[in-house]
């Protein structure tokens, strides 16, 4: 393991993403509190330098996701959700889905970065929510009971999904997020 100098005193570690490769890094930090949150970090070679994307400003972020080739991302703050197709040189919010009573989770992403899901935590639960064009539309699975979603994850194609949340429900997709069991 090497040590990323340039990030030894940057904040708390939220979560982190990797290409297939492993060449394209992606972490999130939260700072803990609204006034001072944090910053998304990128690495396009394997961890060796890595760029602060300071453009969205500081955030308390909670989830992060990444494409196996890198350049696809999609990174959640309690309310927000952004995604970026530039590995994260820009960001676009996802306007549609920023509500006052939904709480993001979690967020995953199929290889490609077309199919992204994310949960939401709300304190009285919240639904998954999909996306297969990379984020420009949404759709809410009413299927699924209300749960306060905490993880997802994908295979590398992503054409399985895992999703866990509060009180020990796990649910697993196999097509690409439609139906969930």
């Amino acid at each position: 393991w090497q040590r990323g100098n340039s990030l030894a005193s940057r904040g708390k570690w939220q979560a982190m993403a990797a290409s297939s490769d492993g060449q394209h890094l992606a972490i999130i930090s939260a700072k803990g509190n609204a006034l001072n949150g944090g910053f998304i970090f990128t690495s396009s070679d394997g961890g060796s330098t890595w760029v602060e994307r300071d453009s969205l400003g500081t955030k308390n972020w909670v989830g992060i996701a990444i494409s196996t080739d890198g350049r696809k991302l999609a990174a959640v703050t309690a309310r927000d959700l952004y995604v970026s197709a530039d590995s994260g040189a820009t960001w676009n919010l996802v306007s549609a889905l920023t509500a006052a009573n939904r709480i993001w989770g979690a967020i995953a992403c199929s290889g490609d970065g077309q199919v992204l899901i994310a949960g939401d935590s709300g304190a009285t639960g919240g639904s998954i929510y999909r996306s297969s064009d990379g984020g420009v539309t949404w759709s809410q699975n009413l299927a699924l009971s209300p749960a306060q979603w905490t993880s997802i994850a994908a295979s590398d194609v992503g054409t399985k999904f895992v999703a866990a949340a509060t009180k020990g429900s796990i649910y697993v997709s196999a097509d690409r997020g439609l139906t969930w069991t």
